[in-house]
């Protein structure tokens, strides 16, 4: 997606990943105490009960990073995070000297 995009055009991700450290750990039981409090009533929405396990937010950070130089990770309550990554803006051609 990155290559897609063009100069100076930012890049917004946002994903769910499970928690890998202890600070991961209190936010998102800060999340699921909030989601009990606001969800709806039992049996309203089809999400799935079960699918595969996301990434850490550490290893998702670290992924990011790799792919795009200089993205910014912010994590989110409910098991949230979003990436957001500008891409450099296109630099002047150079010219050989005449």
């Amino acid at each position: 997606m990155a290559a897609l995009l063009g100069p100076a055009r930012r890049l917004v991700v946002v994903g769910v990943a499970r928690p890998g450290t202890p600070l991961d750990l209190v936010v998102s039981a800060a999340g699921a105490a909030l989601h009990r409090r606001h969800r709806p009533t039992k049996g309203s929405g089809s999400t799935p009960r079960r699918s595969p396990s996301p990434p850490t937010h550490g290893a998702m950070r670290r992924l990011a990073g790799s792919v795009l130089p200089g993205v910014g990770h912010r994590r989110h309550v409910l098991w949230g995070y979003s990436l957001v990554w500008t891409r450099p803006p296109a630099t002047a051609p150079v010219r050989p000297p005449a």
